[in-house]
């Protein structure tokens, strides 16, 4: 997708939001995706991770409330914005739990903004995620994790794998453990930044070593534009923690530099 293009999710029939949003939201460079209820939408593969879910007034699949609260407990949805679409026949009928009410009249314009609100406060959310970790126990317990959050994730044992996985995948995020078999996590964020300098892929390094003593790492590798250093054990709250992290790094990158020459 483009760099300001959303994806956006209906689920049911969505009559409410007319049958020519999808297709102005298409040609307009958005992604969409049509689900025919909760239980469709809860099935798409884990990478499919919508910036917005429309929902439909009336789900074929039961009560709206009880379709909504699944899906806003499915974890590659927690970032969603999850919008309501009213009824026609019952307009101000109460909508709970919804972030946004919207009616057939609002413009594509109003969807648009408020699905750019919502992005700008978001954390970054990886769409595929490379692990570097060579205890393989320890790999899948990580992994599992990692997947609960909605990521896409491939595992690699070593950094010789973890170079051809990079090279065939181009992964957005790459977590990698500070010791390798074949070499350092640093010597790898080396070879794989020299390989392909353009890639803005990010880097948090993982270790068991305690907080101290991964200062001296960072400060010996300010040069490799790792975003951050994560101590075991990993949790669902430490990965939670280092995303939101990451996207305030990112923030504060793009924003333009306000230095004047004198």
């Amino acid at each position: 997708m483009a760099a300001n293009s959303y994806s956006f999710a209906f689920v049911g029939n969505c009559p409410q939001a007319g049958p020519d949003l999808g297709i102005a939201l298409e040609r307009a460079g958005h992604q969409v995706s049509h689900y025919a209820d909760g239980q469709a939408a809860l099935a798409a593969p884990a990478g499919r991770r919508p910036d917005a879910v429309l929902l439909d007034a009336a789900p074929a699949d039961g009560d709206r409330s009880a379709v909504l609260a699944d899906l806003r407990r499915c974890p590659r949805l927690h970032d969603a914005l999850f919008i309501g679409l009213a009824n026609a026949a019952a307009p101000d009928a109460p909508h709970p739990g919804f972030d946004h009410l919207l009616s057939a009249a609002e413009p594509l314009a109003t969807l648009l903004e408020l699905v750019k609100q919502h992005a700008s406060k978001r954390g970054y959310v990886p769409e595929r995620t490379l692990l570097v970790e060579d205890h393989p126990d320890l790999a899948l317990a990580t992994a599992m994790l990692l997947r609960r959050e909605g990521m896409v994730v491939d595992i690699a044992h070593s950094a010789a794998q973890a170079m051809e996985m990079a090279a065939r995948h181009a992964p957005d995020l790459m977590l990698c453990d500070l010791n390798l078999p074949d070499m350092s996590g640093l010597q790898l964020v080396h070879s794989l930044r020299t390989a392909a300098p353009a890639h803005t892929m990010r880097v948090v390094i993982v270790s068991a070593y305690s907080e101290a003593d991964l200062q001296i790492y960072r400060l010996a590798s300010q040069d490799l534009d790792i975003d951050a250093f994560m101590s075991k054990p990993i949790t669902s709250d430490t990965i939670r923690k280092t995303l939101a992290g990451l996207g305030a790094r990112h923030r504060r990158k793009s924003r333009p530099s306000t230095t004047t020459t004198r």
